[in-house]
């Protein structure tokens, strides 16, 4: 079980309301793509300023988590969703990973 954390940024129109899912990448090349749904922090999520939690299933053949792949659908409204860090915690290996994007706004894919 992953516990994925996503923090979006608090500047001003950096929310996003469309499908997200995370690729994640482990040391031998190995990847997982995952939807984010269903948080369990906020019914309404990724929007400015929230911390958003996923408990995920179905990645527990990772061995170290080296890095990660926003994904977000594409928009016709000029909207770019600006997220601050990544944080993932691994049950199975008591490790957590963070990522941080440092405000990077999402057009398409961030890593």
């Amino acid at each position: 079980m992953l516990k994925i954390s996503v923090k979006t940024s608090n500047d001003w129109f950096a929310g996003y309301d469309g499908e997200v899912q995370i690729t994640l990448f482990n040391t031998v090349q190995i990847q997982s793509t995952l939807t984010l749904s269903n948080s369990l922090t906020h019914s309404d999520p990724f929007e400015r300023g929230n911390i958003d939690v996923f408990m995920v299933d179905g990645a527990d053949f990772f061995s170290t988590i080296t890095s990660v792949l926003i994904h977000k659908e594409q928009s016709f409204v000029d909207d770019w969703w600006k997220i601050d860090w990544v944080q993932i915690y691994d049950d199975s290996r008591k490790t957590t990973y963070v990522f941080d994007f440092h405000g990077t706004a999402v057009s398409e894919w961030a890593s």
